[in-house]
């Protein structure tokens, strides 16, 4: 896309200060001049930034309909990410709510392996009394 809309001015895909006055991106910007930046100034800003690659407010209807298409298009992607988030989210109360059982059941497992811990200790003394002579 050509940059220059004409010979004495200039868009850019930054925000240009020439003197007092500030330029939005896209908004023509006079070379040379009093009021406005050298030619040296405008290549600099072209190799930082690119070459002015047009919006809505420069492509007029065909641009602004290019750019509601794109709007579209990402609140479509917006709308999906969303959606796999909800899913997610379930998916994960659903992990978190069978991790919160398992260390229930195995609190009591420990408790229980203890108790029979205990009972065996108290069998296996009794066995050894029986097993001795009296």
């Amino acid at each position: 896309m050509n940059t220059k809309t004409n010979s004495r001015t200039e868009r850019f895909n930054a925000t240009v200060k020439a003197g007092k006055k500030s330029y939005a991106p896209g908004t023509p910007v006079p070379i040379g001049g009093k009021d406005g930046i050298s030619a040296e100034e405008a290549e600099n800003i072209r190799h930082n930034f690119g070459d002015y690659t047009g919006g809505p407010q420069v492509e007029g209807a065909a641009g602004a309909a290019l750019a509601d298409a794109e709007i579209s298009a990402r609140d479509s992607q917006i709308e999906t990410l969303l959606a796999e988030k909800r899913e997610l989210e379930a998916k994960l109360a659903d992990k978190t709510g069978l991790y919160d059982k398992l260390v229930i059941d195995h609190t009591k497992l420990g408790e229980d392996n203890l108790a029979l811990g205990k009972r065996l200790e108290a069998v296996e003394a009794e066995n050894v009394k029986l097993k001795k002579p009296n």
